[in-house]
């Protein structure tokens, strides 16, 4: 049986230096808020990894303010906007 992240697909989920990178913020504190419960995350083969819908609800619900579009290169070949990649 496969699982509802799995159905989603690779796309809709986010590595912890790419949402750092949206977040603006340092990748260990991503792994810090994810180690204390605060940050909504799942495991695949031992990484972390964050679904972009739950980031967006968690930032709903903590009244953290809007992302502001800015490039940023996840792969070394595609530039996205915050927006486009949540």
């Amino acid at each position: 049986m496969r699982s509802k992240r799995r159905l989603r697909g690779k796309d809709s989920s986010l590595s912890a230096a790419e949402l750092a990178l949206i977040l603006q913020t340092p990748a260990q504190h991503i792994y810090q808020l994810a180690a204390d419960g605060m940050l909504p995350h799942f495991r695949v083969s031992g990484a972390l990894r964050f679904d972009r819908h739950l980031i967006e609800e968690w930032r709903k619900r903590n009244k953290i303010g809007s992302f502001q579009p800015r490039s940023v290169v996840l792969d070394g070949s595609t530039n996205l906007s915050s927006t486009e990649i949540l």
